[in-house]
């Protein structure tokens, strides 16, 4: 069941604010995360033309790939997940991947670069003998579509309470590949606006955003989407022990778990940034928690190492039951 949960002004120190958080980590039958709106569409189309076979992007740590083999699985398709890196990883991600049938194929990290040109896509579909490819963090125009459902998923007293058109509603939310951003801007109203924090170094992603948001959107209003620039961005999936220990500190807090890549970086700019110092006395902040928790087993050595081990190991316990997933 998706949830909207406030947190204690004493993490964000604005107490003309209220922050709360947008719950889709939760493991549902269709996938956990923004994955389970970012598939459906997809999903419909393949199976209105036949396929049978469908292509795919991602890393060794990648939920994405998890989330498709999983969804591939109970849809009766044939998934191929398309491997970054020469070296035949093995870890339970991947394992879990396979055991949903997912075919994996490692290529170079060099050829990698090559996904999301059309050409070599097409050519390695037909290498593989599949029928579709589907971009990286499953994201596409059919995503941007079903991501448009995110925000009518706020449970109804929480919508009664942030939907009164006299305060401004801004959502944040962790920025990758774009769609997720572009499909929640497609949806809002008045006074509503999203800002994303990317976690990746990618200058073509805002043209991306702007260019999904004006095909889902029916009229001219005005644009209500920003990136919050961040200077000094880790490359995707670096991290420091100050991360860390901020995830476990504010889950043993809240009982809320983050991941390092995704949630847990932005939830940390998003309290610690100038952000919160550019919003209106009175905004309603909702912060949309999109899943990638079952990328942090990648990370378990390194929370061992620098956090409390009970916490850490109660943070991967609660990580297992959103996820039904053991890291083993």
């Amino acid at each position: 069941m998706i949830r909207c949960s406030r947190i204690d002004k004493r993490w964000h120190q604005r107490a003309d604010i209220e922050l709360s958080i947008l719950h889709l980590e939760r493991h549902t039958e269709l996938a956990a995360g923004n994955k389970q709106y970012k598939l459906q569409g997809n999903l419909r189309y393949w199976h209105d033309s036949g396929a049978k076979r469908i292509l795919t992007f991602g890393g060794a740590w990648s939920n994405h790939l998890h989330a498709f083999a999983y969804q591939a699985n109970i849809n009766n398709l044939q998934a191929v997940g398309v491997v970054r890196g020469e070296e035949m990883v093995s870890n339970s991600l991947l394992r879990a991947a396979q055991s949903f049938g997912m075919h994996l194929y490692y290529i170079s990290r060099s050829e990698y670069r090559n996904r999301r040109d059309k050409i070599y896509c097409r050519e390695l579909c037909e290498k593989l003998g599949c029928d579709f490819w589907l971009p990286e963090g499953a994201s596409n125009s059919l995503a941007v579509a079903g991501c448009t459902d995110i925000t009518s998923s706020i449970p109804l007293p929480d919508k009664c309470r942030i939907w009164n058109g006299k305060v401004d509603t801004v959502f944040a939310l962790a920025v990758g590949t774009g769609a997720t951003l572009a499909g929640v801007a497609s949806s809002l109203h008045a006074n509503q606006s999203v800002v994303g924090f990317p976690v990746v170094n990618d200058s073509s992603v805002s043209s991306r955003i702007g260019y999904w948001v004006e095909r889902h959107t029916s009229d001219n209003k005005q644009k209500n989407w920003m990136l919050w620039p961040e200077p000094n961005l880790l490359s995707y999936g670096k991290l420091d022990t100050g991360l860390l220990e901020f995830i476990i500190d504010f889950f043993s807090d809240t009982g809320i778990a983050l991941d390092p890549v995704y949630t847990g970086r932005v939830m940390q700019r998003l309290l610690k940034s100038d952000f919160l110092d550019s919003l209106r006395p009175g905004t309603k902040l909702i912060y949309i928690h999109t899943g990638g928790l079952i990328g942090a087993w990648g990370y378990r050595k390194q929370f061992t190492a620098c956090c409390d081990r009970k916490t850490v190991a109660n943070y991967f316990s609660e990580i297992q039951r959103l996820t039904g997933h053991t890291g083993e």
